[in-house]
């Protein structure tokens, strides 16, 4: 089942998670079931401040490589990292919901508390919706049509 990896400059455990968009993610071993190789990503990136955008937005694509313990731990989880690799920077960032201001994250649309939902720093989607956020990607620039 394909994830979602949210890259963000401020954590709500204050913690800097020390990625490197495109190549590598750090992630607290709580979500070492989701993180495994082979694992196709989006990743995206939330209303907390993130090189200076501020609006949530669905960056680009990838796959979980290795994965390893870094040795270190934030709060009570041992932080691990994976490379993500085959990664493609969608050239117009996708925006959360669709034309039809429904979220392309369809779980989120019937939740009394979506930010809630939105605040996990990793979370599995349905392929039905990995692919409607690719298919906007992709209708933003056929180049990518290989993706899906």
């Amino acid at each position: 089942m394909p994830a979602v990896i949210t890259f963000s400059n401020l954590t709500e455990s204050g913690h800097d998670y020390d990625d490197d968009l495109w190549n590598s993610y750090s992630f607290p071993s709580r979500y070492q079931k989701i993180l495994t190789p082979g694992v196709r990503v989006l990743f995206y990136t939330g209303k907390r401040l993130f090189q200076g955008k501020s609006e949530a937005r669905y960056l680009g694509a990838g796959v979980i490589g290795g994965v390893w313990d870094t040795g270190e731990t934030s709060s009570r989880y041992r932080l691990l990292r994976c490379e993500t690799l085959q990664t493609i920077r969608f050239p117009a960032e996708v925006p959360l919901k669709d034309a039809d201001n429904l979220y392309f994250e369809s779980r989120a649309d019937h939740l009394e508390h979506v930010g809630l939902y939105f605040s996990s720093g990793v979370r599995k989607i349905s392929v039905e919706d990995y692919r409607r956020i690719l298919h906007c990607a992709i209708d933003l620039d056929p180049m990518l049509e290989g993706l899906s």
